[in-house]
Formats: structure tokens, sequence, C-alpha cells
């Protein structure tokens, strides 16, 4: 229920819910609190979120762990609050994990905040020193920002080091086997038919009026 209230903006019934928790003598969990923090995130209840978190462990018995702090990491970002979203994550007991800084990166890039994406993207590299889509964020945050020198220097190194992000993929399940295939993916035993099909198809589009030259007759004007 609290999470069906989150979901829909209506944070304050699902904070109603813990206070009837509360009288029926009904302990809430971690899971309750995630819900209650996920309510107050999507509603934009900054100080009711904070103070949530402060009070789980106080008033509850509840230790946050590290997916409430990446929870209240986002809420804030999403606030455009990332100093203090930064200082959220240097003062937790537990040490920053991927989630967190990912977090703090998504959010850096979005309000363009340069110095601390820098920051996010360098604890991301300590973490995982060969995922290159770490880096790509920080790519697009100087590209937004029109950092170019930046944004050459950081491909060099990238380069240097060998990192490039991973292609997104897509699948399909014929006869309960799954086939995954990427961009510009060779490895399947039918890639010379798949293309000659599709080079086949193009042919026929090209034969008659079709999208190409519609977009021909466009650029003409």
């Amino acid at each position: 229920m609290m999470d069906g209230y989150g979901s829909h903006g209506e944070c304050w019934k699902a904070m109603a819910l813990l206070d009837e928790m509360r009288n029926t003598s009904i302990q809430p969990d971690h899971i309750t609190f995630i819900s209650l923090l996920s309510s107050c995130n999507h509603s934009g209840l900054i100080k009711e979120g904070l103070d949530l978190l402060h009070l789980m462990k106080i008033e509850y018995g509840v230790e946050p762990r590290e997916e409430h702090y990446v929870t209240v990491v986002d809420m804030l970002g999403r606030a455009g609050q990332l100093d203090d979203a930064y200082a959220l994550v240097r003062s937790m007991p537990i040490e920053p994990s991927k989630s967190i800084w990912l977090s703090l990166l998504s959010s850096c890039r979005a309000h363009h905040n340069v110095d601390l994406g820098e920051v996010a993207a360098t604890e991301l590299s300590k973490i995982e020193p060969s995922r290159g889509s770490n880096y790509a964020q920080l790519l697009n945050i100087y590209g937004e920002a029109e950092l170019w020198d930046s944004a050459a220097k950081l491909r060099a190194l990238m380069k240097e080091e060998g990192l490039k992000k991973k292609g997104g993929c897509s699948w399909i399940e014929v006869r309960n086997k799954v086939g995954v295939f990427y961009s510009g993916d060779s490895s399947c035993p039918l890639t010379p038919q798949i293309y000659g099909a599709l080079g086949s198809l193009r042919r026929n589009m090209l034969k008659k009026e079709s999208c190409f030259d519609i977009v021909k007759a466009l650029l003409s004007y």
C-alpha cells in the first residue's frame, strides 16, 4: 500500500500508514522505510525524507542500509541539492557503493555540475576501473558544458586505457532459446543471410517512392 501511494504522489497517505503501524504495535522494517523514502522522493518532500532517514534508527531501531542512502541521495540530486547529497555520501557510516556514486553522477549531469561530476566519476573509476560507461557519463557532462578540451583529454585517457562504453543489446526468444544481438554483431551463423535479406529489402524500397524519396524531397526545399 505504501508503494502504491508513493508511486501516485500520495506520500502523506503512505506516511499515515506508518503512524497506524506504530499505533497497532506493528514493527516497521527496512522495506517499510524504502517505500516511505521512495514516496518522499517521488513527491519531492526533501525535509520529510531526511527526517525519516534520521528517525528510522533512533525511533524504530532500523539501521539504514545502502538502498536507503541511495534513495535519499537520488532525492537530493533530483531537487538540485547536490552539495547536500555529496555531504551525505561523505558522512555515511558505510562505504559509498557504485549505486550511490552513479546516482550522484546522473544528478550532476541533469544539473550540469561539472566539478562534482568529476568527483563522482573518479570514485566510480576506483570501484570499476575497466567500465567505460562511467567515463561516458562524464564525457556527456563535458559536452553539455562545452568543455571540449576536457572532453578530448578524457577521450584520450579512455583510448589509452582501452576503455569504451559497451553497446546496448536486444534479444529474441525462439523455441525456448534466447538469442542476444549487439550493434554490429556478426557472431550469428546466419549473418550472411540476414544482411542479404536486409539488402534485398532496401533495394525493393528504393524501387518506388519511399521514405528515402520523402526525405530527399524535404531536404531539397
